[in-house]
């Protein structure tokens, strides 16, 4: 009698999104974006303020919720005003060998009865 065991494949996380930073050097971008942000916490803050006071045995999941909100306030500002940036991929082959494979590909092969 033989067991076989199968793993699981791992999920994969997300990676974080990356913004386009050098946008802060402007500082039109830095004065809107601190607003932006202002507003965002200023809401975060009036919104944690009335909530209920939790027992001792959750404020665990509060503090959780509370930074899952702080992280994602920041996350859409950033994404809103910088944009996210966008990946330039290096061609790994050349053109001229992208046209040498597709000629030889063309080539009759040495088992067929062209050859």
């Amino acid at each position: 009698m033989s067991v076989m065991i199968r793993l699981l494949a791992s999920k994969r996380m997300e990676s974080p999104k990356k913004f386009d930073v050098p946008r802060l050097k402007d500082p039109a971008v830095v004065e809107q974006s601190c607003l932006q942000l202002s507003n965002r916490f200023t809401a975060l803050k009036h919104e944690h303020s009335n909530e209920p006071p939790e027992d001792g045995n959750s404020s665990g999941s509060s503090v959780n919720e509370y930074w899952q909100k702080f992280r994602n306030a920041l996350q859409e500002v950033a994404l809103k005003i910088l944009g996210g940036v966008k990946r330039n991929r290096r061609q790994w082959m050349s053109e001229e060998t992208i046209r040498l494979a597709t000629k030889k590909s063309q080539l009759p092969s040495r088992h067929s009865p062209e050859f």
